[in-house]
């Protein structure tokens, strides 16, 4: 039991509803417009994307422990500053990679059977997804490059949504793409307020994302940027009759999102009190995917 907790902790499984809530978009999408939900597909891919997920964490804690920037960093919590598995010797750097390689397997695996069902097309979004994965954080590192925000955002927004409902439908849907643009965008609001904690520890080791290039109070604005773009293409598109008027009911988050952004303007540069807004970020972005699930559902099954 123990040594599955700290599978669990280096895994950072806390973070999986990251990607299970675009599968579950995607999904139920597809169901919407075909009229049906192939629930053995569902489970296959959400097995994939998962295990994808779980190998881009732990690529990501292996390679900044040798960086020295999950080490140097005193503001580590459970949405920042990676698992800390490592630096406190729970499990060694070469059991943390080769369980990220078991992991990538599993996900290129998942891609080839959805290859012989539907095509070539499904296992380049297997590959697009690991690849993802490994340039964040090895080779050439985008996330010390200012591009792990953007990376991030394009594959659980876009790729994941797109991706799952293709599993679904055997066919790319404009809906699926315009769907997962809100989503981009607030899982990218969710990192980039996390990269705050992080500024004096990315700053020392030469990790150059937006919060360290821009300095944390002027990266408050590109964090009210995207948590506003997400509400705003989501009311467009509803506006635009391309989602059902029952998305509406994703305009509940909107409070959380507003008292997230209210805190993180009084308390960006103190990382303790900040975390009550990572958690409404959080809180908003797997809040709005849910409930667009339950519209998407409701329109379905009613």
């Amino acid at each position: 039991m123990v040594l599955l907790k700290q599978w669990l902790r280096v895994l950072r499984a806390h973070f999986f509803a990251a990607s299970a809530v675009p599968v579950l978009l995607g999904t139920t999408l597809a169901g919407f417009e075909i009229g049906e939900i192939n629930f053995q597909y569902f489970l296959v891919i959400f097995v994939g994307v998962l295990a994808c997920h779980g190998g881009a964490n732990l690529l990501n804690d292996y390679y900044d422990h040798f960086s020295e920037n999950d080490i140097s960093n005193p503001h580590r919590s459970p949405f920042n500053g990676g698992s800390g598995c490592i630096q406190e010797g729970l499990i060694s750097p070469r059991k943390v990679k080769i369980a990220a390689i078991g992991c990538i397997a599993i996900s290129l695996l998942v891609g080839l059977f959805f290859t012989f069902v539907y095509g070539p097309y499904a296992l380049l979004y297997a590959l697009a997804g690991t690849l993802s994965g490994y340039i964040y954080s090895g080779f050439p590192r985008l996330s010390y490059r200012g591009l792990g925000e953007i990376l991030v955002g394009l594959n659980f927004g876009p790729l994941i949504v797109t991706g799952t409902h293709y599993v679904q439908g055997g066919f790319f849907s404009i809906p699926a793409l315009l769907l997962s643009i809100p989503m981009g965008f607030l899982v990218t609001a969710v990192l980039y307020l996390n990269q705050f904690p992080d500024y004096h520890a990315d700053k020392s080791c030469g990790k150059r994302n937006w919060v360290v290039r821009l300095g944390r109070k002027p990266a408050l604005k590109v964090y009210i940027l995207l948590l506003g773009a997400a509400y705003w293409t989501l009311l467009a598109c509803i506006a635009l009759k391309v989602f059902p008027t029952s998305s509406l009911l994703a305009l509940i988050t909107l409070p959380f999102a507003i008292l997230a952004v209210l805190i993180a303007v009084n308390w960006y540069n103190n990382p303790p009190k900040l975390l009550r807004a990572s958690a409404l970020t959080v809180f908003t972005h797997l809040g709005v995917g849910f409930l667009l699930v339950l519209a998407f559902l409701w329109e379905i099954y009613r």
